[in-house]
């Protein structure tokens, strides 16, 4: 049930946004949300929200799987602010957008890496309403910021 909610609520959200930015706009959001989700892959942001699901899971100590999802919380805000320090670096790179999107996208990109770390804890302590409600909600946050 949990996960038909989420998709049907992300086909909405992607049809309205479509429709709302238009092929041209819709199509530079995509691609700087994935440039900057890559580049946040790529320096190795997304390991800890990954790792953090199985180490809980485990069983391993709460108070050091808080410790790293807090790390994942500050690491995914400081690529958030590199990028909306310096957004004009960001756009030469992609040769596409504006400072403003950059920045905007850089917020989105932090709080999905921080809402991967906090799920992923959910994940290792199976609190899964719990997951299912963070999904909706975190849907809903990218709904309205585009």
């Amino acid at each position: 049930m949990a996960k038909f909610a989420t998709l049907a609520f992300g086909f909405l959200y992607v049809y309205v946004v479509a429709n709302f930015l238009g092929p041209e706009n819709y199509g530079v959001l995509s691609f700087a949300m994935d440039f900057l989700g890559n580049l946040a892959i790529l320096l190795g942001l997304t390991v800890l929200p990954e790792t953090l699901s199985v180490f809980a899971a485990k069983g391993h100590s709460r108070e050091l799987s808080t410790k790293l999802m807090q790390l994942t919380a500050i690491l995914g805000f400081a690529f958030a602010l590199a990028v909306i320090a310096f957004p004009s670096a960001v756009v030469s790179m992609m040769n596409l957008g504006t400072p403003e999107l950059i920045q905007l996208v850089a917020v989105v990109v932090a709080l999905n890496l921080v809402s991967t770390g906090f799920t992923s804890f959910l994940i290792g302590e199976q609190k899964f309403g719990k997951v299912f409600k963070l999904g909706l909600l975190e849907n809903a946050v990218n709904f309205t910021i585009d």
